[in-house]
């Protein structure tokens, strides 16, 4: 079966010849995240400069993840993905530009980064509570960003319920599973970089279960 990383180097090449969401997708990811850096130190720095990349276009890339034990590599090249499509809906959530169509699908894509860090071995009881919380989580948000495009709901009620989601349970969680999953494989020479949360956020008082 070919691999999650032979797929991921074979899309990003696509981007000498494409400016697809793909390829944008997985050549930003390998720059963000240094993988290909030889010394510890270089990749400990680039975990701590990591700054999210706005995605654009709706063509995400979904890996085949049955019975699969991610590397270091892949772990880096996961969580960089899972940063930048964090970064997306942010934007979106932020209103600065980001159009609802994108910051679905990259939200959508948001379930295979939380599988792949999953599936690492060794991970902490703590990284283990934060995989259960998202994945309880994920389905109200992609519900609710589902209902602003069907009307389903008053935009202003699912947009609230959205930021409540993402302030006070997914991102705090993203930036759990994201940290064990990093000491467990040493990826980013065990410094996880941290997801950034809504501007939204700031206004809320959440009382979270502790994780």
């Amino acid at each position: 079966m070919v691999s999650y990383t032979s797929l991921c180097i074979a899309m990003g090449l696509l981007s000498l010849t494409s400016a697809t969401p793909l390829a944008k997708h997985q050549a930003q990811g390998l720059s963000a995240s240094s993988i290909l850096v030889k010394k510890d130190t270089e990749v400990v720095e680039a975990a701590a400069a990591f700054k999210c990349q706005i995605q654009t276009g709706t063509n995400v890339f979904r890996p085949h993840l049955a019975g699969w034990n991610p590397t270091k590599q892949e772990v880096e090249m996961a969580v960089t993905a899972w940063l930048n499509e964090v970064c997306t809906v942010n934007d979106f959530l932020n209103s600065k530009g980001t159009s609802l169509a994108v910051a679905t699908a990259w939200a959508t894509d948001e379930p295979n980064e939380l599988a792949i860090l999953s599936a690492v071995k060794g991970l902490s009881k703590e990284g283990q509570n934060a995989a259960a919380v998202l994945r309880a989580n994920f389905p109200s948000v992609l519900g609710n960003l589902d209902n602003i495009k069907t009307g389903s709901a008053p935009t202003k009620d699912a947009s609230a319920a959205i930021n409540f989601d993402r302030c006070c349970q997914v991102v705090p969680s993203v930036a759990v599973l994201v940290d064990a999953a990093v000491k467990a494989t040493g990826a980013f020479g065990g410094v996880a970089p941290k997801p950034e949360y809504p501007n939204v956020c700031s206004r809320f008082e959440c009382s979270v279960a502790s994780i």
